[in-house]
């Protein structure tokens, strides 16, 4: 029974919980017939019987498998079939009577059909009492008294409910009656009564005679940088000044991931963690991820552990290559080896090349994506909102300067509450109860032999009980061990390295998004390792030791790699450090950073006025060839500055209804003296509109002017009532034949001037990411030397289009040729083999896929050989061999690697005999693959 003071709109049934009634069924057996047989020949069960004297034994095939990878992840589970021998001769039967079957009572089939319209039947009777969900909200909060419920009533014997007291102050009472298959409800109004409400109006207002709006900001601090605050009434501020306080920031924009990342939570921890946990943490959770952290957080630890661990790597990336310290220049000299590299990646790989960071981090800042408005508005909140901080152990205390000393002290706690600094949360006048309702310590005697019962060997336990009652008590709550006795085996999983965090395949896509978080990234290490010409020893240092700290790190939650590389990225400490607040004057403050730390802060202030009224008009032009054109790596609208003959223009006008009233609206337009119509449009119209408050409508009409001159445009009028309430300036439009002056700017205007001088310094000096370089097709197909030029600055760059290298074919490059089909991976589309090297196209199995995997735990049921061949009983391992031998076939020799590979999977097939004649064939003679 539910007690409102309004109707609800929502289905209450929908929370209520259905139970399901199991329908019964009956099976009937069949009965078992003797047979006698007689005369067959020795099958392959006997045969394997009576072959197994005489082979080679070999002991510890139930042991492990030796293995090759150094950190194996697991891919999948597989299936192992049973063996089939081969039988003996066809056996006779004496009698070939038709075994019996229940079929031919009829009772099987009919009893399925039966369950099943029994089935269907109660699921159609239950799911009829089932309302679809209403997400329409009804806001009650101006209610004194909340809705009351009364659960689990029962009637009495005469199927009474009878209550205490009825509900005082309501309105309406629902009632619902369920059984185990159906649910009744019914709604009873109360007499009518005074509703006692409750005041959640605005206390106060702003002053009205003052412009305001919201600013929203972030700030990033380096040791004593001071952050002033000219108001400290009307901000509210978070501080990020530690690893944990991020990680937590982005554990909560990311909550698909946060199962994995608490997981990993002790990164925020790593520097309060001995050798030993370092050690087991990193055995257990070692990955790119990891290892990039500890070679940015950890020196020590990664010089002493992490690199000698990579260096005994199999399949070695490029993460493991920088981290070695190995020969990157391959990536460099090769835009196809290049545009394999995810961003984080490229940036590491900046780097490592002083002479092209300001490049490789261009090209990551033009190709970065801007999230939208409500995306960053949802970041910032949750930064002001997330209250970790708080939960933790405090900051420090925040050193107030000599003239706080006359203030208020509780005043200054609850300012430094509102900032979020790490200080402590708000006082709780709740907890004073709470503590007191909870039950006493145990005494300090009993307490201690707790705790040492804890620690101590599980023999001592044993002992000490006997001795002591109160002890014994303890004692015997202590879970004993289980004998464990026989458990199946689990099937075999399959095997590969680690690389990125629970990554099962190579490819490094969708490791991170192209995002502002990786553009400032990029920046700074460009920044960092690049040197000016006037940069004194000083200056070098402080360059070199510049923090990162990028306000916009809540942009890398696209996946669980992009958060750990994030985090390792920032150049936060791991502990907090006291920072230090200034009193200005009247309710101003600033704080004095102790350690480099990012600011979210919002902030309520004054604003430039703008006038506005019930209706707002705007017109604009637009040209249709050139709709849109990039700005600032931004695609915006592109408006006309130059009307020309024999040229579709689209005006638009834009009408806003800003009371809170609709209004009916007349729209008066004429195209412009001079011009014909498009479209079938007219040359004076006027559009009805009916604008609900608050909302926006558009008018479009399309024109061109077949001839030159200067021709007068009458603007749109906006009318009410036969009165107009709206308007824009009238104008004189300049149309001319051809265009006068060519913006440099503009990608379009050059190429209808076809200067390729110009159309190169354009692509030098603008974003070439969403351009469209096939409007220069002709020139890159006539003009060698423009194809080169072109071609020039995309590798600049650091990018690729496939429209450009394709006219490598046409000019004969050899090298474009090998980038192109490398990059549209030609080898993946056309079946040429797992192995290729030519002037034009090389790749390897790697490149195509192939993995070296492996299985375990994988226990063959046979010692020997069952027939006359080898049988491989688990299906995933039989098509890994098989396409292990296939990549054999492509090459000339085998070279160490591809041996070792072969006795491994000849050892998991119990081959034992031939995996020792392999494993002689390696020699110190035989060098690693290439």
């Amino acid at each position: 029974m539910i007690a409102t003071n309004m109707v609800h709109n929502s289905n209450f049934e929908q929370f209520l919980f259905q139970l399901a009634i199991p329908t019964p069924n009956r099976k009937m057996f069949s009965s078992v017939d003797c047979q006698y047989l007689s005369g067959r020949t020795l099958g392959d069960e006997y045969r394997y019987v009576l072959d197994r004297k005489t082979a080679q034994r070999f002991v510890g095939n139930m042991l492990a498998k030796p293995e090759l990878l150094l950190k194996p992840l697991e891919i999948r589970d597989t299936n192992t079939t049973v063996d089939t021998t081969r039988e003996g001769s066809t056996f006779k039967k004496r009698s070939a009577d038709m075994p019996y079957e229940s079929a031919q009572y009829g009772l099987g089939s009919a009893n399925r059909e039966m369950r099943g319209r029994s089935g269907q039947a109660h699921f159609d009777r239950r799911s009829s009492t089932v309302h679809p969900v209403d997400e329409a909200y009804s806001n009650f909060d101006f209610l004194s008294v909340p809705a009351m419920v009364f659960c689990n009533l029962v009637p009495d014997e005469s199927g009474l409910i009878r209550l205490d007291a009825l509900p005082i102050g309501f309105s309406t009472v629902s009632v619902f009656v369920t059984d185990v298959e159906s649910l009744m409800r019914l709604s009873v109004p109360l007499p009518l009564s005074t509703v006692t409400t409750r005041d959640i109006s605005l206390s106060k207002s702003l002053p009205s005679d003052i412009h305001f709006a919201e600013h929203r900001k972030t700030s990033s601090m380096v040791s004593d940088e001071t952050f002033p605050i000219a108001d400290a009434a009307s901000v509210d501020m978070q501080m990020y000044d530690t690893l944990e306080k991020v990680y937590s920031l982005l554990t909560t924009l990311a909550p698909a991931f946060t199962t994995e990342l608490l997981d990993l939570n002790f990164l925020t921890s790593w520097d309060r963690l001995d050798h030993a946990t370092k050690l087991e943490k990193f055995n257990k959770w070692t990955c790119h991820e990891l290892n990039f952290f500890l070679y940015k957080k950890d020196k020590p630890f990664f010089e002493s552990v992490v690199q000698p661990f990579l260096s005994n790597k199999g399949e070695v990336t490029f993460v493991d290559k920088f981290l070695l310290d190995m020969d990157l220049s391959c990536y460099i000299k090769s835009s196809a080896l290049f545009d394999t590299l995810n961003v984080f990646e490229q940036i590491l790989l900046a780097s490592r090349f002083p002479e092209h960071s300001q490049n490789i981090a261009r090209s990551i800042k033009e190709r970065s994506v801007k999230i939208s408005a409500s995306a960053w508005n949802h970041i910032f909140d949750s930064a002001l909102r997330n209250k970790q901080m708080e939960d933790n152990e405090p900051m420090g205390h925040l050193e107030m300067m000599e003239d706080e000393e006359e203030h208020d002290e509780s005043d200054n706690d609850s300012r430094m509450n509102q900032f979020g600094f790490g200080g402590g949360a708000p006082p709780m006048p709740c907890a004073a109860p709470m503590m007191a309702a909870m039950a006493p310590p145990p005494p300090p005697g009993r307490a201690m032999r707790a705790m040492a019962l804890k620690s101590a060997p599980r023999s001592f336990m044993k002992m000490d009980a006997s001795s002591d009652d109160s002890f014994a008590d303890i004692a015997a709550t202590v879970p004993q061990p289980k004998k464990e006795f026989y458990r199946s085996m689990e099937n075999a999983k399959e095997w590969a390295e680690t690389h990125y965090y629970k990554r099962k395949d190579v490819s490094s896509d969708n490791i991170t998004s192209r995002n502002a978080f990786w553009a400032d990234w990029a920046e700074h290490i460009a920044s960092t390792v690049t040197a000016t010409v006037a940069e004194t020893e000083t200056d070098s240092v402080k360059r070199s030791k510049k923090p990162f700290l990028s306000p916009h790190f809540g942009h890398a939650t696209s996946s669980i790699h992009e958060i750990l590389l994030a985090v390792s990225c920032m150049d936060l400490p791991f502990q907090a450090v006291s920072h230090k607040i200034v009193r200005g004057e009247g309710r101003s403050l600033n704080i004095i950073a102790r350690s480099a730390c990012i600011v979210f802060h919002k902030e309520v202030r004054e604003s430039q006025y703008e006038s506005k009224t019930s209706v707002l008009v705007g017109q604009k032009f637009i040209d249709m060839k050139n709709p849109t054109k990039m700005q600032d790596n931004e695609r915006v609208e592109n408006l006309v500055d130059e009307f020309l003959i024999n040229t579709v223009y689209t005006c638009q006008i834009v009408v806003t209804n800003v009371s809170t009233v609709a209004q009916q609206l007349e729209v008066l337009v004429q195209i412009p003296e001079g011009s014909l119509p498009v479209g079938n449009g007219s040359f004076t119209k006027s559009h009805l509109l009916s604008l609900p408050s608050y909302q926006t409508s558009t008018v479009e009409y399309k024109f061109y002017f077949p001839h030159s001159g200067r021709f007068n445009h009458y603007p749109v009028h906006v009318s009410k009532n036969g009165v107009v309430v709206a308007f824009v300036n009238s104008e004189v439009i300049q149309v001319g034949v051809n265009r006068s002056v060519f913006d440099e700017n503009a990608w379009h205007h050059l190429i209808h001037k076809g200067d390729k001088d110009s159309l190169l310094r354009y692509l030098d000096r603008n974003s070439i990411v969403h351009l469209d370089i096939e409007m220069v097709g002709d020139f890159l197909k006539n003009d060698a030397n423009f194809f080169q030029s072109v071609l020039k600055i995309y590798r600049q760059r650091f990018m690729f289009s496939a429209f450009v290298w394709r006219f490598g074919f046409i000019h004969n490059d050899v090298t474009v040729c090998a980038e192109y089909l490398r990059k549209m991976n030609i080898y993946q589309n056309v079946n040429l083999g797992y192995a290729l090297c030519s002037s034009l196209l090389s790749f390897n199995a790697l490149d195509r896929g192939y993995r070296h995997l492996e299985y375990g735990p994988l226990v063959n049921p046979r010692a020997h050989r069952v027939g006359n061949k080898y049988r491989i009983l688990n299906s995933e391992l039989k098509q890994q061999y098989i396409k292990f031998l296939q990549t054999l076939t492509y090459k000339p020799a085998m070279t160490a690697d591809d041996i070792l590979e072969l006795i491994y999977y000849l050892l998991l097939q119990d081959r034992i005999e031939e995996a020792l004649k392999h494993f002689a064939r390696i020699s110190n003679e035989i060098g690693r693959a290439s």
